[in-house]
């Protein structure tokens, strides 16, 4: 399958939706189930007259997570959204909620991708790119190398090489790690510098993920 040309289809299609969608089609995620299903999140806005938004939406959604390597379905669209929460930055953390069930408090915590068309679409390209720079990899490595003056990387560089190299989410990095996913985003973004302690870990954990030993440099 070209998967840089069928993401290029899809944000398209959501691109397609979104003209459509006149009342900020969103999507609700709690840590707790919504319903008997297990469900996480809640589909909101769209179309206050019916379902045709919700539908086109829920028929793009299923093919991205189906791209995304899940099996068809409504759960296809579920893994897109968990996709969009720990990647996309219009997802919102919105704090928490409290409620009893059986005579038990229950704390959730909650959050929103609001422009949620606005959201897959620009998702969609950016997986379009990685795609594109698969292939692009694939292509030159056929070639003579040309030698190029090598740029030192930062920390945040490598871990996020390791981590698009490893092919997980930034959620699944944080669960590996045994942070929080607000704290590997700051290591990402270069706005906290990690210790060394959760350095040695990020070695560790790459290293068994990519069967090799896995150096992360400070630069000098």
């Amino acid at each position: 399958m070209d998967k840089p040309a069928a993401w290029r289809e899809l944000a398209a299609r959501f691109k397609d939706v979104s003209r459509y969608d006149l009342f900020d089609l969103r999507a609700h995620w709690r840590s707790e189930p919504y319903n008997n299903r297990g469900e996480h999140w809640i589909i909101a806005g769209g179309d206050p007259h019916g379902n045709e938004v919700m539908g086109m939406f829920m028929i793009a959604g299923e093919r991205a997570g189906v791209l995304l390597g899940y099996p068809p379905g409504r759960s296809a669209v579920f893994a897109w959204l968990d996709h969009l929460r720990a990647e996309s930055y219009r997802y919102n953390e919105s704090g928490s909620t409290m409620t009893v069930k059986d005579g038990i408090t229950v704390t959730a915590q909650t959050g929103t991708i609001h422009s949620l068309c606005s959201a897959c679409e620009e998702e969609c390209y950016r997986l379009e790119t990685k795609g594109i720079a698969g292939t692009a990899q694939v292509f030159s490595s056929s070639r003579v190398d040309v030698q190029r003056p090598m740029v030192p990387e930062t920390i945040s560089q490598q871990i996020e090489r390791l981590r698009l190299e490893a092919d997980w989410t930034i959620e699944v990095l944080a669960e590996k790690m045994g942070i929080s996913e607000r704290t590997v985003r700051r290591h990402l973004s270069e706005c906290t510098m990690p210790p060394a302690r959760l350095i040695a870990r990020y070695k560790r954990i790459f290293s068994n993920r990519l069967n090799r030993e896995v150096v992360i440099r400070k630069l000098s």
